[in-house]
Order: C-alpha cells, then structure tokens, then sequence
C-alpha cells in the first residue's frame, strides 16, 4: 500500500495536543507539533487554561498554578472527558499531562499516551490501559523517581543534561518528535 493510502486511512484519526500550564495564545513552540502531525492526522489542540477554567487577569505562575492544584485539574479532566471520550493519541505537556493521565484512569479511551515533563505524575498511583511514552529532562528537580517508575512498570525516555521544558527546546522539538512513536 502506498503513503497516500496510509495517510487517508489515518485522516479520520485525532491526536489530541494538551498544552502546558501557559495554554496555547503565543507558543510558537506548539505550532512545531501541530504541524508535525496535522500532516498525516486530524490534530485538536486543547488549551487546558480553558479546559481548567482558569482566571488569567493576573498571568502569574504561581496564581495560575494554585488554580490548577485547587480545582483546575479536577475541571480540566471533566471538561475534557465531556469534549473527547476517545483518541488515537494524547499529546501532553507539563500539567497537560497529568490531565490527560486522569482523563483516561476516569475512562477516556486512548490508544496512545504520549506525555512530556508531566512531573506531577509523580503523585499517581495507577497507570491508564494504553501505550504509553513518558519524556523528562534529567535536571528536572521533580521528576518522578525510580521506585515511581518501577512501580507503575513505566520506562520513561529521559534527555540526559536538560531541564523541565524540553518539550519548548527548539534545537529538541526534531529529537522529540522522531521519539514519538504513535501505533
């Protein structure tokens, strides 16, 4: 069969783009991804601000990230279980990965589970039924640890010498990408 009848057969099939805690307006980092697959599959991009129903009015880190910890992430989960009860694929970055984690412990039906310097990972205790792919910066200070991985069975891809947001690194975004593997 040739590239074309590969691409029509995967053109039905979403890969769903969770964002990190800043969301999507302005990240010219996300548009490397987007593109990336948009190419051989339908992309949906989810600012998980919006999905968190999150008040930007003060854009301050740690204000936004108390939001999610409060009740954000709980919002997220819903907001996009109800939006989304399944996918080929989930993209997840940083807090976006979590979300996407809890959407499908709570039954959101993934194929692939693809998450990037998702840390707060680290706090959970079941892993979803799918294919899964975890990347982190080795000089992420929260990281979750070996016993964390072992635990769960997870052989996470680790970019030796980097920290929390490779997945903004542009020399590291071809890198990433070439890892990705979605089945």
């Amino acid at each position: 069969m040739g590239t074309s009848f590969f691409l029509l057969l995967n053109m039905g099939k979403e890969i769903l783009i969770l964002t990190d805690i800043w969301g999507y307006n302005h990240q010219k980092w996300m548009d490397h991804y987007v593109r990336y697959y948009e190419k051989k599959y339908k992309v949906i991009v989810f600012d998980v601000i919006e999905l968190g129903e999150i008040c930007t009015s003060d854009f301050n880190e740690e204000k936004i990230h108390t939001q999610f910890i409060n009740f954000g992430i709980d919002k997220a989960v819903d907001n996009l279980f109800f939006r989304k009860s399944s996918a080929l694929a989930i993209i997840g970055f940083s807090i976006g990965g979590l979300i996407a984690w809890k959407a499908c412990l709570r039954g959101m039906v993934v194929d692939n589970l693809i998450l990037v310097s998702s840390t707060r990972l680290r706090f959970e205790v079941e892993k979803p039924n799918c294919h899964l792919q975890l990347f982190f910066g080795s000089k992420d200070p929260y990281i979750p640890d070996t016993i964390w991985f072992n635990n769960l069975d997870i052989i996470p891809e680790i970019f030796e010498n980097h920290h929390h947001e490779i997945y903004r690194d542009f020399v590291l975004i071809p890198y990433l990408l070439e890892k990705i593997r979605i089945y």
